[in-house]
């Protein structure tokens, strides 16, 4: 007797199972496939090599006067924020950390990738290390501002002592 109340159970269960998973025969709606991406944009970096510190600029008709870009460098911790100035022109340092690859240009909706910018020297960003360098040419208040990782605009402070000029800057914590 213990045989039939079993079969009950399962019958009952089965019954209520299938039941459930029945299929009335909806409709199925494919989802709109999603856009494709935008290709980047070929952007020319002159001069296409450099070491830690030298000037680089790239000319284009897609860069808008006192617009600002994000500039990325492979390698380097942080972008770069860079204003065009009237000849449609970004202009940047090479930043500590940089390594030999395309140079990355974020723009309003597209982003911009140049060939292959080659580092000439590279620097350890961990360990401390003095290189002479010519800083022949101005730095004026928009080259001193980066944008760390939290998205604050940090400036550099510079301290002069003789022949000597410290710079320095702070992050955020974290």
């Amino acid at each position: 007797m213990k045989g039939l109340p079993f079969t009950v159970v399962c019958l009952a269960t089965l019954t209520v199972l299938s039941t459930g998973c029945s299929d009335l025969g909806s409709d199925v709606v494919p989802n709109e496939p999603p856009e494709p991406p935008m290709p980047p944009i070929d952007l020319v970096a002159k001069p296409d090599t450099g070491r830690i510190g030298a000037t680089v600029s790239i000319q284009d008709s897609h860069f808008t006067e006192s617009w600002c870009y994000w500039v990325r460098f492979r390698g380097a911790d942080d972008a770069l924020l860079v204003q065009c100035d009237t000849a449609a022109r970004i202009k940047f340092f090479v930043p500590f950390g940089a390594v030999s690859g395309p140079i990355t240009v974020q723009m309003d909706t597209q982003t911009g990738v140049t060939p292959t910018f080659t580092v000439t020297e590279s620097s350890d960003t961990v360990a401390l290390t003095v290189r002479q360098y010519d800083i022949a040419p101005p730095i004026t208040a928009a080259d001193s501002v980066v944008v760390d990782r939290m998205g604050f605009r940090r400036t550099w402070l510079t301290l002069i002592r003789g022949d000597t000029i410290h710079l320095s800057r702070t992050y955020s914590w974290g």
